[in-house]
């Protein structure tokens, strides 16, 4: 078998012993109260994990940290067979999903996606008009594709609402990071996915299908 390796490091103050043992684990922080939890590195380990790959954290005080990161690598001939394969099918067809993002370019790419492949879509721009689409809206939807951060109402407000008015929706968090003040513990429990940006058309498909069960 074939395998990448990332190695990312840096000559910070490093990691002290005592913490080293317990930074992977979901909301462990050193910071102070209210300072933000440690949800960062605990998402990395679950989505190597899960990609069947490894990862080894070393750290000295004082010196700095390397965080080696191991993936299978992946047969491009493959990939591209299934890219276009799964291009043909109606896999979201008459699904009800709402999209919040704020950057306008990204939202109208995965809106388009989403369209293309047979959803029906409420498009919102901030927090403020997915809760309003959300409360307002007398049908059920099916899945809440969101990005992690954006103007308005928070996240975790937007799920509580979404789950209120849609018993059984499901959660795609959509995001390039997740910011220490983003605690969802949905995310780490599996309860919620997580598709790390960038992704194309087929990696935000297969990504659904995981989250709603059928892939």
């Amino acid at each position: 078998a074939q395998w990448a390796l990332i190695v990312v490091a840096d000559d910070g103050s490093g990691i002290a012993e005592e913490d080293m043992g317990r930074i992977l684990e979901p909301f462990y922080s050193t910071k102070a109260p209210g300072k933000g939890t440690g949800l960062g590195l605990s998402i990395v380990f679950s989505i190597v994990r899960r990609s069947g790959g490894h990862l080894k954290i070393e750290s000295e005080v004082g010196v700095g940290t390397t965080i080696s990161i191991i993936f299978p690598a992946a047969d491009l001939a493959l990939l591209s067979t299934m890219d276009t394969n799964e291009s043909q099918q109606d896999d979201l067809l008459d699904m009800r999903i709402v999209v919040l993002e704020d950057d306008p370019v990204a939202g109208e790419l995965i809106n388009s996606i989403l369209q293309r492949y047979g959803a029906r879509t409420v498009y919102c721009a901030n927090g403020n008009e997915a809760a309003a689409a959300i409360v307002n809206d007398s049908q059920p939807f099916d899945l809440l594709c969101t990005d992690a951060v954006f103007p308005g109402v928070k996240l975790s407000d937007i799920i509580s609402k979404a789950e209120q008015q849609s018993p059984g929706i499901r959660v795609l968090v959509c995001s390039g990071y997740l910011p220490d003040e983003i605690a969802i513990e949905g995310i780490e429990s599996g309860r919620y996915g997580f598709l790390s940006k960038p992704f194309n058309a087929p990696q935000l498909i297969r990504a659904i299908r995981r989250v709603v069960g059928d892939g």
